[in-house]
C-alpha cells in the first residue's frame, strides 16, 4: 500500500487509536458510543426536560440551578414540594398557611421563654371552642373508666377521661405546645352545675393533661370544657 493510501486509510480505519477531546485514547469505532454515553465533554440535554444543553461534566452544577428540580418548602411544618421555577407561585398560594405556621412557631418560642426567669404575659385570643361530653346514664355508678369521643379543634385531637371521680382533658397530634384559658362546667343529676378551673391559664404538650376531682358525690350527666387559646403579648421579669 502506497504511503499516501496508507495515510488516507488511517484517517478512516475503525481500528485506529484516536484521542477524544476528554483525553481518553480508544479505537475510532468506539468513539461514537463513548461520546453518547460517557464522554465528559459531550453536550447533553437536561434529564428534567428544562430544555438546557450542557457539557456532561457540568450537569451536577446545572442541577443546582435547574428550575425543574423538585424541592421541599423551607417553612417548617409546610411539607409541600414544588419545582424550583414554581417557588414564586407556591409562596403566593401558601401565603396564609405560611403566616399561620410562623405565628405558631413564634408563639411556641415565646412560651418556651417562660421556663427561664422571664415571664410572658398572655392575652385572650380569637380561637375558642366548647367541648361537650354527655356521660352515659348509669356509667358512673358502675365505676367504669370512661372516655369521650375525639374532638377536633385547633389542629389537635382532644379527649376527656373520667376515672374514679377524676376528670382529665388531653390532646394529641399537636406540633407545638398549647397555652389556653380553660374552664370546666359539670352538670349533675340533680340539675346543679359546678365550675372547675375557672378560666385558669394552662400550658400543655402532647401526652400531658389537665385534671380535677369532682367534689360532689352525685353522678355527672355531662361535662363541658371551654377552651380559649392564649396569645403571648409581652415579656416581663419573673424573679
Amino acid at each position: 500500500m502506497a504511503r499516501k493510501e496508507e495515510q488516507a486509510h488511517k484517517q478512516l480505519c475503525p481500528k485506529e487509536d484516536v484521542t477524544c477531546e476528554c483525553g481518553l485514547t480508544l479505537r475510532r469505532e468506539e468513539k461514537r458510543g463513548h461520546k453518547s454515553s460517557g464522554c465528559r465533554f459531550t453536550d447533553v440535554l437536561c434529564p428534567l426536560m428544562c430544555r438546557t444543553s450542557v457539557k456532561r461534566y457540568l450537569m451536577p452544577s446545572h442541577s443546582l440551578a435547574c428550575g425543574r428540580v423538585v424541592q421541599s418548602c423551607q417553612i417548617e411544618g409546610c411539607g409541600q414540594t414544588y419545582r424550583r421555577d414554581e417557588e414564586g407561585r407556591h409562596v403566593e398560594d401558601a401565603l396564609n398557611h405560611h403566616w399561620s405556621l410562623s405565628q405558631r412557631e413564634r408563639e411556641a418560642m415565646m412560651w418556651q421563654v417562660e421556663r427561664s426567669q422571664i415571664g410572658v404575659a398572655a392575652k385572650r385570643g380569637s380561637q375558642k371552642a366548647v367541648l361537650k361530653w354527655n356521660i352515659p346514664p348509669g356509667a358512673v355508678q358502675q365505676h367504669q373508666d370512661l372516655c369521650s369521643p375525639l374532638f377536633n379543634k385547633f389542629a389537635r385531637k382532644w379527649r376527656m377521661h373520667f376515672r374514679k371521680q377524676e376528670v382529665s382533658l388531653e390532646y394529641s397530634q399537636g406540633l407545638y405546645q398549647i397555652v389556653a384559658f380553660v374552664r370546666f362546667i359539670v352538670q349533675f343529676e340533680s340539675g346543679k352545675q359546678r365550675a372547675y378551673y375557672d378560666d385558669v391559664r394552662v400550658a400543655l404538650k402532647e401526652g400531658e393533661c389537665i385534671s380535677f376531682s369532682l367534689t360532689a358525690q352525685e353522678s355527672a350527666t355531662y361535662i363541658i370544657a371551654h377552651i380559649e387559646v392564649a396569645e403571648p403579648e409581652k415579656f416581663f421579669m419573673s424573679f
